[in-house]
């Protein structure tokens, strides 16, 4: 798995669970505001908006499933990622790829961590690109199947 298919993959599984947090955000609140009719006319008609409550719980289960199977496909990713990184021939590699790949950090700080000019970290980081290019075959890509999109 080469830098750029591991980035990719890992910003649409993060996008995918962002995307349906913020939906199960809308769904909650929807929630509430249904059942506000129920406690309201619990006298009178105690099954006024019940099927749109249940719609509205079933697509809320649905994406916390989603958003479950998304983190988990990110988990497996991270770990098939790092264990490529294993392969690379110098040590330099894999943590410059560590640090800024990883784990986000800027040029100059990884640069300053490992004792190098940022230029420096940077050729590093690109030959380990390479070097992943040509083994891209040890690592399987990982894909995820979504129950539904909402």
């Amino acid at each position: 798995m080469t830098i750029s298919e591991y980035i990719n993959e890992k910003n649409k599984l993060m996008y995918e669970i962002q995307s349906s947090e913020a939906k199960i955000k809308l769904l909650r609140d929807k929630a509430v505001s249904c059942q506000a009719p129920l406690r309201a006319d619990a006298g009178l008609n105690p099954t006024k908006n019940i099927h749109k409550t249940e719609d509205i719980i079933i697509d809320k289960i649905t994406l916390e499933e989603n958003v479950r199977a998304a983190t988990e496909k990110l988990d497996i990713l991270n770990n098939r990622f790092r264990e490529s990184l294993k392969l690379l021939d110098k040590p330099e590699y894999r943590t410059a790829v560590e640090l800024r790949t990883l784990m986000g950090i800027p040029w100059n700080k990884v640069a300053s961590s490992m004792g190098y000019c940022t230029r420096q970290v940077q050729r590093f980081h690109e030959k380990a690109e390479l070097q992943l290019e040509k083994m891209s075959h040890h690592v399987a890509p990982c894909t995820i199947d979504f129950v539904s999109s909402i």
